[in-house]
């Protein structure tokens, strides 16, 4: 026999640009692999809703049944409630999981984000996890060291998701954390004791180094809906693209997401060698068209998926200390770089040097040798149905013998 798992998400699970949607979608496959059947609760966001119906149908082919409410608009604030949360107390996605509950039971309920510990009630099931894609606690946190001007309000926002946490944690069979610093951060709040580490995997079963050098494109890849990503790419086209310009004119900087508002236009300088690239499916294709990866996120917290899938393709990665995250320190491959000047250098060296590339380019394969999707995924799996299935096993009785 084999557990029923109810997945709540706050995201259509989908191939694409969105590092969360693409975590959430290779968790699905890990338990889809185990052996076990599976429902998605989810939101759709807007910039979801043109590939929804296709996404959907994917995962019904499947076998897996889907759940999806449209993400409500910005309104009513509940009150105490961290920032990043307040989208997602949804009457609708209650009413449809209760509505799912009256037909079906989930053996296992895996909350895929903090967020969805909101709804905990009404997935009702007697084996439930959380998965956090990262602590917003030790994000904040970062982000109060960061931005001086709004440092208490970063400072309250941190012990909010404490609260948030310890209230709504108790009784969880367990919580699985991206890096130990995150289950560091987060073990004064959790009221559960089971707090595995599953890091990401790099989405490739044979890592390789690249063969030929691309282009001299830089590439970003990411969802512009998220504060670090924001806030790391205005920094990188304000403070390093420039010093990049004036050393290696040839550089192209492509940005993808999965939407670009005016606004968020606005985050890169108007210049013919930067490139935004909209909506564009194929992950894959992205993370092999560079010569560099790049992750100057300086807020946020977790392991970040652009940078293990670019190693995972033979492709360098150049990030800040926050985007390397999960990695063991110096890791083949990666370039880490506090200061703008030295993000650029560890840009420029790429960029201009083949064998140095050349160079980086086996390291990452070496590294991204580390996360093989089959290994991590399957571990991942077992902590989240080991619990259920052993409920499920009961030992045959013993046949007395007749006298």
């Amino acid at each position: 026999m084999f557990p029923h798992v109810l997945l709540l998400t706050p995201a259509l699970p989908q191939p694409g640009v969105s590092g969360g949607a693409r975590r959430t979608l290779a968790l699905l496959q890990a338990l889809l692999e185990q052996g076990a059947r599976v429902d998605v609760a989810c939101f759709v966001h807007g910039w979801q809703e043109r590939a929804a119906a296709g996404a959907i149908a994917a995962l019904e082919r499947t076998g897996v049944g889907v759940i999806a409410i449209p993400l409500p608009a910005s309104g009513a604030r509940e009150p105490g409630l961290p920032e990043i949360h307040q989208p997602f107390p949804s009457p609708a996605f209650t009413r449809a999981l209760e509505a799912w509950s009256k037909n079906a039971r989930a053996d296992v309920a895996v909350f895929d984000h903090e967020s969805m510990l909101l709804h905990r009630a009404a997935a009702q099931a007697p084996v439930q996890w959380l998965h956090v894609h990262e602590s917003n606690v030790l994000a904040r946190w970062r982000a109060a060291k960061l931005d001086s001007g709004r440092k208490w309000h970063h400072r309250a926002e941190a012990l909010r998701h404490g609260a948030f946490l310890f209230e709504r944690t108790a009784g969880l069979s367990g919580a699985i954390c991206l890096t130990r610093e995150d289950r560091q951060s987060l073990t004064p709040f959790l009221r559960t004791r089971r707090t595995p580490v599953a890091p990401l995997d790099c989405g490739v079963d044979d890592p390789r180094p690249r063969e030929e050098i691309p282009p001299p494109s830089i590439i970003w890849i990411g969802n512009l809906d998220h504060e670090p990503n924001r806030e790391g790419l205005t920094w990188f086209g304000e403070a390093v693209w420039p010093i990049i310009q004036a050393e290696a004119p040839e550089a192209v900087l492509e940005a993808f997401c999965p939407v670009l508002t005016e606004n968020w236009k606005k985050l890169l300088p108007d210049h013919p060698a930067i490139r935004w690239r909209i909506n564009e499916p194929d992950t894959d294709a992205i993370l092999r068209s560079g010569r560099i990866s790049i992750a100057p996120a300086r807020l946020g917290a977790g392991m970040r998926s652009k940078v293990i899938e670019s190693l995972g393709r033979g492709t360098p990665v150049v990030s800040t200390p926050a985007g390397l995250a999960g990695l063991p320190a110096r890791a083949p491959g990666c370039s880490g770089a506090s200061g703008a000047g030295e993000f650029a250098q560890a840009c420029i060296a790429l960029l201009k040097d083949g064998e140095r590339w050349r160079d980086a380019s086996r390291g990452a394969a070496e590294t991204a040798r580390n996360y093989l999707p089959n290994t991590i995924r399957a571990e991942l799996a077992r902590w989240i149905t080991g619990e259920a299935k052993a409920r499920m096993w009961k030992p045959a009785r013993r046949v007395e013998e007749a006298p």
